[in-house]
């Protein structure tokens, strides 16, 4: 069974191990028939003059089969517009991910109040959710939880007394992704992490994971 990059900036081709990249609408030149994409505006750029083009690019790009999910998007505090015009372009491609059936990965910076208000707007809404890279502590994580998102880790676990290992350490099996993002620390190495602080068998987390990420993404 392969191994689940659940979110890179990289391009690469590794054995064994299904990478899911992230691309800027900028980017769709670089989409590739045979590998998996998710594709969305950056909260850091959603001021951008051509914002209302780029959303309608967005929209029929992720029509593609191979473009799985829409982002990441999403709020940040510390870089960026304004957050009313990153929640504008938040909330827009939202909708595009309900209308076209497709889940959201979300980039999220000391903005969890204003993301937790608008994801219990969308509450009685079938759209699935995650984070990506998540670096909060284990009390915000168990939020998260119940509120249903995902969250996604990745080499901050492999410092033993990180506050990413207690979260980590809280998060069910059935709501958990690994990633690389733009580091190269080899995924192979956050997954034998992962299983070391769950003890778990590799096999067990490589299962676990490879199962959530057909249930995110609804893959047959």
């Amino acid at each position: 069974m392969q191994l689940v990059n659940f979110h890179t900036h990289l391009s690469t081709d590794q054995q064994n191990v299904i990478s899911v990249r992230s691309l800027f609408v900028s980017e769709a030149s670089e989409i590739e028939t045979t590998k998996y994409y998710t594709m969305g505006i950056h909260p850091w750029y959603s001021h951008a003059n051509d914002i209302t083009e780029q959303l309608e690019a967005l929209k029929e790009l992720a029509k593609k089969s191979n473009v799985i999910g829409i982002g990441e998007i999403g709020l940040d505090k510390f870089r960026g517009p304004s957050l009313d015009i990153q929640t504008s372009v938040l909330i827009k491609q939202l909708d595009i991910a309900i209308e076209l059936q497709k889940p959201v990965i979300i980039h999220c910076v000391k903005a969890w109040d204003e993301l937790i208000q608008i994801k219990k707007m969308y509450s009685q809404i079938n759209l699935k959710w995650a984070i990506h890279g998540y670096r909060g502590n284990a009390t915000q994580a168990r939020q998260l939880i119940s509120l249903g998102f995902y969250l996604s880790y990745g080499k901050f676990i492999l410092s033993h007394r990180s506050k990413e290992v207690q979260s980590l350490e809280t998060t069910p099996f059935d709501q958990l992704f690994f990633e690389t993002d733009e580091s190269d620390t080899p995924i192979h190495e956050i997954y034998s992490c992962a299983s070391q602080r769950l003890n778990k068998s590799m096999q067990e987390v490589v299962q676990m994971i490879y199962e959530n990420f057909r249930n995110f993404y609804a893959l047959q």
